[in-house]
């Protein structure tokens, strides 16, 4: 349980620090997400914090409740960093979780995966 509510905080709260919305020339609402707070920046958007980065500030924050059982722990975000989902307006982590679990003849490793994935949909 820990695992996705791991994943569902890193993912929501990417999506919130890096979302932009403004008015475009033609009086649309428009919405984005961006990556860094350079590429805000260089767009001249008034976001907290790229999602990316908030993503790696809530990683490191979160990661020891789930270390604290034992095994390995690790976050993919954006599927390897895939460009377009945040063009898309897409924020997608796996948060996998490794144990070993002692039984009468060894070890038995339990791999336990969950996903989250906030986008921007309006």
């Amino acid at each position: 349980m820990k695992t996705q509510h791991t994943a569902d905080l890193i993912s929501k709260g990417a999506r919130a620090a890096g979302k932009w919305v403004y008015v475009d020339s033609e009086g649309e609402k428009q919405t984005r997400l961006f990556a860094t707070t350079e590429e805000a920046i260089q767009n001249e958007a008034d976001i907290i914090r790229g999602a990316r980065e908030e993503a790696d500030i809530l990683w490191r924050l979160n990661r020891s409740a789930l270390s604290s059982e034992g095994g390995e722990v690790h976050a993919i975000h954006q599927k390897g960093e895939i460009s377009y989902l945040y063009r898309q307006g897409i924020y997608h982590v796996r948060v996998e979780a490794s144990r070993s679990l002692p039984i009468f003849w060894g070890d038995l490793v339990v791999k336990i995966g969950r996903v989250s994935q906030s986008g921007i949909y309006e």
